[in-house]
């Protein structure tokens, strides 16, 4: 993953998480490098809010909220989380899950 921060004049920035090298399970679902994970606005508190995104090879891409903490001077991992759909054969959301890694998303900055 790479995250890519852009600061704003009213002292949040954009923040967008992509991927760098995906993982082979990843690249069947046609997730690329450079594909969007996330995409949110960091405030100068350090919340961070956004979408993440979720792709699957049959329903495509569906976008859902999650939120978290995030200092861009840390090297700690930080989580973002909400819940996640789960998408039923016709594709349509059958139910939202809170937890699994979708739920929970973990980035480890570089």
């Amino acid at each position: 993953m790479v995250l890519h921060q852009t600061p704003k004049e009213n002292g949040s920035s954009e923040i967008e998480i992509v991927y760098d090298v995906p993982k082979s399970k990843l690249l069947k679902v046609g997730i690329r490098s450079g594909s969007t994970l996330f995409k949110g606005t960091l405030d100068e508190g350090g919340s961070l809010v956004g979408n993440a995104r979720l792709t699957n090879s049959r329903c495509g891409i569906i976008q859902y909220e999650v939120q978290g903490t995030f200092d861009p001077s840390s090297s700690v991992p930080f989580f973002l989380r909400g819940p996640a759909p789960k998408r039923a054969r016709d594709c349509t959301v059958e139910s939202w899950s809170t937890t699994g890694e979708n739920a929970n998303l973990r980035f480890d900055p570089q």
